[in-house]
């Protein structure tokens, strides 16, 4: 099943004969299927959400709500990155991820998923070939040609420097930096094409302010209890938890490009290491 968002507006991939600006030496080529071979995607498409916090883009659906009464307030990166901006190491008070059976996150935690209307328009990819967005705002992905989209995630907070469990490392790269997520999938997920969503270290990569390339490790840090973090997420599951990246300081946009994408995703800009 080739994957985009719901308004149809078409990268140039063709039974793999183009890869997106950003794959990682043919690395997005391998994902975790269940009961099923890996199938190359035919086409990838970008999309756009409507509403206050701008653009969404390939392969991946931005959505808001249409209804004034329903929705609310996206988090603005300033108020999402926390303690980031503060100039001092946090401490990180990682909360405990939660699981569900059903999807559960909307742009507003307290408007239900059932008002929430998605809109999309066109949309513009970033530089590096990945969607932007802002912290808080919604991504999605879904099946070419129909108006649907099957997962939904959210990059909610942005924390340098988060106390690690003991006998952590030293990160190579010099600073660690955590990323809380929200995810969730429809009972439309292909599970047996795509398998689990998942959200390793070497399915991120950073990149400086001005978009030159800034160090990542792809190892897992070990930071988190694995209490703590994502594990994989299926069809029809909802997800919340923290990953853990090891980066050099000068990061300051970071990309996730998940497996089933190979070589799209999307980017978001972060708060300067203090």
């Amino acid at each position: 099943m080739t994957r985009h968002p719901a308004d149809h507006l078409e990268n140039p991939v063709r039974n793999g004969a183009y890869r997106p600006r950003g794959a990682r030496n043919g690395a997005h080529r391998q994902r975790r299927t269940r009961g099923g071979a890996d199938r190359a995607r035919g086409e990838l498409a970008v999309g756009f959400a409507v509403g206050a916090l701008g653009a969404t883009g390939a392969l991946l659906a931005g959505c808001t709500t249409d209804d004034p009464a329903t929705s609310g307030d996206p988090v603005p990166a300033a108020t999402s990155a926390g303690a980031a901006a503060t100039g001092a190491p946090t401490t990180l008070p990682f909360a405990e991820p939660s699981r569900s059976a059903k999807p559960r996150h909307t742009e507003d935690p307290s408007a239900t998923a059932s008002a929430t209307v998605e809109v999309f328009e066109d949309a513009t990819l970033s530089p590096r070939g990945y969607l932007e967005k802002d912290i808080g705002q919604i991504a999605g992905i879904g099946p070419t040609g129909v108006d649907e989209v099957t997962a939904r995630l959210w990059l909610r907070e942005v924390r340098w420097d988060p106390t690690c469990q003991a006998g952590t490392a030293s990160p190579e790269n010099g600073r660690y930096l955590g990323l809380r997520f929200d995810v969730e999938l429809e009972d439309t997920w292909p599970q047996d094409v795509d398998g689990d969503l998942t959200f390793t270290p070497d399915q991120f990569e950073t990149f400086t302010a001005d978009g030159g390339r800034s160090s990542v490790s792809s190892a897992d840090t070990g930071c988190l209890p694995a209490s703590e973090g994502i594990s994989p997420v299926g069809v029809g599951e909802s997800a919340s938890g923290w990953v853990v990246l090891d980066v050099s300081d000068d990061a300051g946009i970071v990309a996730y490009t998940p497996y089933l994408l190979y070589g799209g995703g999307w980017e978001w800009s972060i708060p300067a290491a203090p």
